[in-house]
């Protein structure tokens, strides 16, 4: 009996290890995604020091809250307006860390990226 009473709590310890470790491998994705677009964004539009940091801030801010929010709780409408929400902040954001011209930069950057993925 006490054996297979330790089989089980190894289990449950080696899954909650497991499902925290996924946790932080997804956070340091999103980290590292961040920094890279970030970084992408400098040399495209170039970007001085403190934009690069602030536009790290706020994707990865954006990217964080996208992907670890729990969804399980909201109905789709719920869903829906979570996300303009924090997109709406994020464009914000950008707007308070780009020119005028870095900003219409950006957007037909992005609509070329969005372009590229889908074909």
């Amino acid at each position: 009996m006490k054996r297979i009473t330790t089989l089980c709590l190894t289990a449950c310890f080696m899954l909650i290890g497991s499902l925290s470790l996924n946790a932080q491998d997804k956070a340091e994705l999103i980290q590292d995604n961040a920094k890279n677009q970030a970084y992408e964004l400098r040399k495209a539009f170039g970007l001085n020091d403190t934009q690069t940091k602030a536009l790290f801030t706020a994707i990865y801010t954006r990217e964080k809250t996208l992907n670890f929010t729990d969804y399980s709780a909201m109905n789709k409408n719920q869903q829906i307006k979570f996300n303009a929400q924090v997109n709406d902040d994020f464009k914000s954001a950008l707007s308070g860390i780009l020119t005028e011209e870095q900003l219409r930069k950006y957007a037909e950057w992005m609509k070329k990226k969005k372009n590229n993925s889908e074909e």
